[in-house]
């Protein structure tokens, strides 16, 4: 889904189902975005994130007796009481494909990127009232597409369509 089918539909969501939710009992709230950005080449796309987020040059790349051929990463923060762990990669058709519905629209080279942003720590019933939800879900839609024009910024060989959504 795109970001403003999802936010609008699960903001309605929320505000249909929020008499029927027992929020006492809530122990998580998270929003989950993924996104697919196409690049024009594989191969140079891959060096991109190398180079900035491994600080491996090749002699101690070498020392594990093999080339490095592919990079998936997955980074864990925390920002308060929120927490957003992103997963990200250069990915060719054939393996992202099996993340998007429409198989035919997925470009032959992408920058793959999954933002997980939620809360489940000191998560309570003083936060579980539904305008803090519906502002949560504004925060993670904000948070998720930051983070995706980060990784863009480090490692784009060029910017093009981007594919997913939350």
């Amino acid at each position: 889904n795109d970001t403003d089918f999802f936010s609008e539909n699960s903001k309605d969501f929320v505000k249909k189902t929020w008499n029927y939710i027992p929020t006492g009992k809530i122990t998580r709230i998270g929003v989950r975005s993924t996104y697919l950005v196409e690049q024009s080449n594989f191969e140079k796309a891959l060096e991109n994130l190398k180079k900035e987020f491994l600080n491996l040059n090749g002699g101690k790349l070498g020392k594990f007796g093999g080339e490095l051929v592919d990079v998936g990463l997955p980074l864990n923060f925390k920002e308060g009481d929120v927490k957003f762990n992103i997963n990200f990669g250069v990915m060719e058709k054939e393996q992202s494909s099996q993340f998007f519905i429409d198989e035919e629209s997925v470009p032959d080279c992408g920058i793959f990127i999954d933002v997980d942003y939620f809360q489940d720590d000191n998560f309570s019933s003083v936060s579980a009232k539904q305008s803090n939800i519906l502002q949560f879900i504004d925060n993670g839609l904000i948070k998720s597409k930051s983070v995706m024009e980060t990784i863009l910024d480090l490692v784009s060989v060029k910017e093009s369509k981007w594919y997913g959504g939350n």
